[in-house]
């Protein structure tokens, strides 16, 4: 899902672009945005919150309504490298243009 400059690519092709196709039908199926204005992701630093939210900042406002995205991490000074995760996160959120609340 990223190009060698570090900006994320989108259209997603291959296993990004079957992601994005799940994740939509999902959110339709469902129907988890019919009634949601606002939205938050719980960005730990993984692979799983940091493809949902690349994929629901793909998705939202093309065939699905605008809603707020953003995206929210809380600060935990007992793991591994917390530091560092959390200017990743600042800066992959700054990157993608994505309001963040770090805690």
């Amino acid at each position: 899902m990223f190009i060698n400059t570090g900006k994320i690519s989108h259209p997603f092709i291959g296993k990004g672009k079957k992601i994005e196709s799940m994740v939509r039908k999902a959110l339709f199926d469902f129907s988890l945005l019919d009634e949601v204005t606002s939205l938050a992701v719980a960005l730990s630093g993984g692979k799983d919150s940091i493809c949902l939210l690349l994929m629901l900042k793909a998705i939202i406002g093309k065939g699905f309504k605008k809603v707020n995205l953003s995206a929210i991490h809380i600060d935990g000074d007992f793991s591994c490298g917390a530091s560092f995760e959390k200017k990743f996160l600042k800066n992959f959120c700054d990157e993608i243009n994505e309001k963040t609340s770090q805690k």
